[in-house]
Formats: structure tokens, C-alpha cells, sequence
């Protein structure tokens, strides 16, 4: 047992040695900064800090992370050194291309699968890493294959239920020209996975473990830094709708992965046919969602009666007041409002309290109410689309 422990502590530790994590950090703080300067220029406020950008990072994946660790752990999954380096370089290169949706599992696994595929046909390695003996590369494709499914499994469930979670709210043109309103999700997360490498101090304690034997016989522990991320612009109607939607039929393709890896274990060849469905499907999920929100029309728009809420800010009055995206204000202190300028016009009636009347995006009623202080910024802290804004670009 002292043995497992010290080889787990060891493994835990070579995290911190893996760049891939430092360049997510350095990544993910660019990528804040930009958001935060597009919020200055469509609001003259930043909305979230970027503070909330490395939270949600780091912080959202923990428990996930924690969950597939186990699941590793308990069947043994194994990959070998060169197989990390490959996934990390290749997350690298395509984190390049200044789009997150390239950072799916799908594609960072899944081009790393079959650069893998070519090195074992050809028999190349790579020039920087000692490459691992004794390995039986066909089993260790079709362990790469179950861990593709365990990594959209994971993308799925961090797109549906927290992928809507602090979406930035943007302004855009619609094709007529409109001025609108839309959320701007572009997100990432490291999952830090504990796996096992193909020498160490280890010894298999059972017969079955690991589930695949890719021809070791010793092994260690190391913990992985995998960074998945997704990007979409999203106006036809509320980001955790669409996003809850995407979740679950990322997850659905995650499935399919998994049935043709179990069948692989008997036919390695399907190990190619996995991979393949789940970088098919993935993009074929992106492209639905890009072409019904090119199809639709946009949800966030100026109402005739009262004012569409597009963004809160935190910390602020509306924010404690439970005020939500996508709701319409009708009335403030008793005045019916139709705009951004009649709604501060209303609100200006009574600086030290407000009474707001408030329809849910199912058309329900309630009324809401809170005190105003010196010093609250921009005003309550909702955000609308402008009568006149410079557009930032088209729908589509």
C-alpha cells in the first residue's frame, strides 16, 4: 500500500510539470482579456472579471475530473509517454487556429489517435521522447479510443450544464440590418486525469486489471492535464437552452464511441471506425447549431412593450433581485417603459428604491423590488440592446 501511495503522490505531482497546463492558464487570460475588452466597447463596462475566466477553467472541471480519475484508476487505463506528448502538441497547434471549437476532445484525441495510427504503421517515433518497448499497439489504439469517449462524455456534460454559465452578452447585426443582441460563448476547461504509464513501480494487484493490456508489466501513475474547450455565437434564443441540448447529444455520440471501442477489443480495427464517428459527430453537432442559428431569428431584439433584459452584471442590484437573461421588463416604478432610455428615465424617479415589473420567457408575471445605493454601477446592472450601437458583425 506504501508503494501505491507514494507512486500516487508522484503521479499527482507531474502535473504541475506539464506545460500544456501553464499554456491553458496563459490561453484562457488572453482569451479574458479580449472579452473583456469587446464588453467595454459594446457596453462601456466589463461584465465578468477575468478572475471568472480561470475559475471556471480550472475550478468547473474538479469534480469531473475527480469522477473519470476513478474510473481510470479502477480499470487501469494506460497510454504511453508518447501518446501524451502527441495529444499535448497537437491541443497546442490547434489552439493556434484562435478558435476554442477546435479544442474539443474530438479533434485534440481524435487527430492525435490517427498521428499516432501513422507513426505505428510506419514505424516512426518521436525524436524527443525515448520510445516505449513492448507495447501492443493495437490494444493501446483501442485504449485510446475508450478514453476519447471518456473525454466527451466529460465535454458533454461541462457544454450542457455549465457551458451557458457567465455567457457574454455581444451586439450584432441580423441580415435585415437590425441592431441585436446575442451571448458569445467561448469557454475551456483542463481536466487533470489520472492515468498510468507502462513502467514504474506498480505491479498488477488483479488479473484483470488493467481491462486492456496493452503488454506491460510494471507501471506508474501520472496525472494529466487534457484542455477541452468549445466556441459558439448564439442569438436565436437562450444559451442554456441550446447548450443543454448540445450536452446531451455530444454525450449521445460519446455513447456510440464507447460500443465500437468494447467491440474493438475483439477486432482493433474498429478502434479507427470509434474515433472516427466521434470526430464526425462532434462536427456535425457544431455545424447544427451554427446553421439553425444562421436559420433563426434573433431572440434578443427590441420589444415593442418593455425592455429584453440581454445581460446582468454581477454584484449589482439586479443581480440580487434574481433577474435573469431573456426576461422583459415592462414597468419600473410604475411606468410602462419600451426602451433603454425610457427604462433609466423610470429608474430616475426614485434613486434610493425600485419596483420593476418582470414576464419570464414563458410569459409568467412577477415583480421584483430592491433598494438602490450611491455607487451602484451602471445603474441597476442590466444590460439591453441600444437604440443605436456600432454593430460588430454580421448573424451568421
Amino acid at each position: 500500500m506504501g508503494v501505491w501511495l507514494a507512486e500516487l503522490l508522484k503521479g499527482i505531482g507531474t502535473f504541475f510539470l506539464h506545460p500544456l497546463f501553464y499554456y491553458a492558464t496563459i490561453l484562457v487570460i488572453l482569451n479574458g482579456y479580449r472579452r473583456v475588452q469587446r464588453e467595454r466597447k459594446d457596453f462601456h463596462i466589463r461584465v465578468y472579471s477575468l478572475q471568472k475566466d480561470l475559475l471556471e477553467t480550472i475550478g468547473q472541471a474538479i469534480f469531473i475530473s475527480s469522477l473519470l480519475s476513478i474510473v481510470t484508476v479502477v480499470l487501469g487505463w494506460t497510454v504511453t509517454i508518447e501518446t501524451l506528448v502527441l495529444i499535448g502538441t497537437v491541443t497546442i497547434v490547434l489552439s493556434l487556429f484562435g478558435s476554442y471549437r477546435w479544442l474539443s476532445a474530438a479533434f485534440t484525441n481524435g487527430l492525435s489517435f490517427f498521428a499516432l495510427w501513422f507513426m505505428i504503421q510506419y514505424d516512426w517515433s518521436l525524436p524527443i521522447v525515448e520510445q516505449t518497448t513492448g507495447i501492443d499497439a493495437k490494444q493501446l489504439l483501442v485504449s485510446l479510443a475508450f478514453l476519447l469517449g471518456l473525454l466527451l462524455v466529460a465535454e458533454g456534460i461541462l457544454i450542457g450544464r455549465k457551458g451557458a454559465l457567465y455567457s457574454s452578452p455581444t451586439l450584432i447585426r441580423s441580415r435585415r440590418g437590425l441592431q441585436v443582441g446575442a451571448h458569445y460563448v467561448k469557454k475551456a476547461w483542463v481536466l487533470p486525469i489520472l492515468l498510468l504509464l507502462p513502467s514504474g513501480e506498480l505491479t498488477s494487484p488483479f488479473e484483470w486489471w488493467p481491462v486492456i493490456q496493452i503488454g506491460a508489466e510494471t507501471y506508474s501513475f501520472v496525472l494529466v492535464p487534457f484542455f477541452i474547450g468549445f466556441e459558439h455565437r448564439l442569438h436565436s434564443t437562450l444559451p442554456q437552452i441550446v447548450l443543454s441540448t448540445l450536452g446531451k447529444r455530444i454525450i449521445v455520440v460519446a455513447s456510440l464511441v464507447f460500443l465500437l471501442a468494447i467491440v474493438a477489443i475483439w477486432y482493433p480495427f474498429m478502434a479507427i471506425v470509434a474515433v472516427a464517428v466521434g470526430m464526425l459527430g462532434r462536427e456535425v453537432l457544431a455545424y447544427l447549431v451554427r446553421v439553425k442559428e444562421q436559420q433563426s431569428p434573433s431572440f434578443f431584439v427590441p420589444q415593442t412593450n418593455g425592455v429584453k433584459i440581454l445581460g446582468v452584471i454581477p454584484n449589482t442590484p439586479a443581480s440580487k433581485m434574481g433577474l435573469s437573461i431573456g426576461e422583459v421588463v415592462r414597468k419600473v416604478n410604475g411606468i410602462d417603459v419600451h426602451n433603454e432610455r425610457s427604462f433609466y428615465e423610470a429608474l430616475q424617479k426614485n434613486r434610493a428604491y425600485c419596483k420593476l415589473e418582470v414576464y419570464d420567457t414563458n410569459q409568467q408575471v412577477r415583480f421584483v423590488q430592491g433598494a438602490l445605493y450611491e455607487g451602484d454601477h451602471h445603474e441597476l446592472g442590466l444590460l439591453f440592446v441600444p437604440e443605436e450601437k456600432k454593430w460588430e458583425e454580421d448573424v451568421g
